[in-house]
């Protein structure tokens, strides 16, 4: 009786175990085009044309900022170890501060160029695109286009 027990609980417990899987599979299923589920409902209704023009704005984005993107993902790096030094130089982390600030800048400007680009194609456009999923979002639930 015991090992009968034992079979159904281990039986139980992996079916358990694939559904919870399948369920995180189908969560993440379909997001190939970098965005929300309201970004590719709203792509959906585009013309298969516009879709492509949408397609290559994002990734020509994307490809024009991989080089800022990491240049401020280094200095960010290289900003903690100034920080967290025994004798921490003040001068130092406030020059390394405005360069990861102009950095910044120069993204946030390239995000509005990609913006306009978007509006002047006819494209939808979510609300708070101009900010970073991990760097620049703010607590209003806005969405990103990376």
């Amino acid at each position: 009786m015991n090992t009968l027990n034992s079979r159904i609980l281990i039986l139980v417990l992996a079916l358990a175990f694939s559904l919870g899987l399948s369920g995180i599979a189908m969560a993440h299923a379909g997001k190939d085009f970098h965005g929300s589920d309201a970004k590719k409902q709203a792509f959906a209704n585009l013309s298969p044309e516009k879709q492509e023009v949408a397609k290559k704005l994002y990734k020509d984005f994307r490809n024009d900022t991989k080089a800022l993107r990491q240049e401020l993902k280094a200095k960010r790096q290289a900003l903690e170890p100034l920080l967290h030094s025994e004798n921490p130089d003040e001068k130092a982390i406030r020059a390394m501060v405005d360069e990861i600030s102009g950095l910044r800048a120069k993204l946030y400007s390239a995000r509005i160029d990609f913006k306009l680009k978007l509006i002047k194609e006819g494209i939808p456009v979510e609300k708070g695109v101009a900010f970073d999923k991990k760097h620049g979002k703010r607590g209003d639930k806005q969405k990103s286009v990376q």
